[in-house]
């Protein structure tokens, strides 16, 4: 088998295992397909993730559960929420930066024979710029301005 459809191979049986435990099954019962023990026994990745899976599980399985109070549930949830909100994600600095330097880029190109021209250009960005963070700031309630 190649290095290539051993890596899908992998992936297959590892996303099927991860759906089939997900819905309730034990992993033990899983493993004892003939298409899933001819890829453990042939791929030593698959046997090692396999094996801690299963210590994972164990190790899952003797910690006591506690029942919580839904406050205390929805409190978390609520920040969490709050917080993943608030938080500003790779993706977003990265699209703001290529729009940011195209735009500057835009404004150089276009200004560049009138100084006064490209100053104004750049008040027009910074103006969008604070209105943005204006609308988009979270208020004192928890609430996003403008909503």
């Amino acid at each position: 088998m190649t290095e290539a459809n051993n890596c899908h191979d992998c992936k297959t049986l590892r996303s099927s295992l991860e759906t089939k435990l997900d819905s309730g099954a034990q992993l033990a019962d899983l493993t004892s397909s003939s298409e899933i023990e001819k890829q453990l026994s042939s791929c030593a990745s698959c046997r090692v993730w396999c094996e801690h899976t299963m210590d994972l599980i164990a190790a899952a399985s003797v910690i006591p559960q506690f029942d919580v109070p839904e406050a205390l549930t929805q409190r978390i949830l609520v920040a969490v929420e709050t917080e993943r909100k608030a938080s500003i994600t790779v993706k977003e600095v990265v699209l703001t930066a290529i729009v940011l330097g195209l735009t500057v880029a835009f404004v150089a190109l276009e200004s560049f024979e009138s100084v006064s021209g490209l100053l104004a250009w750049f008040a027009g960005v910074a103006a969008v710029a604070v209105l943005k963070v204006v609308l988009t700031a979270p208020s004192a309630s928890g609430e996003v301005a403008g909503s």
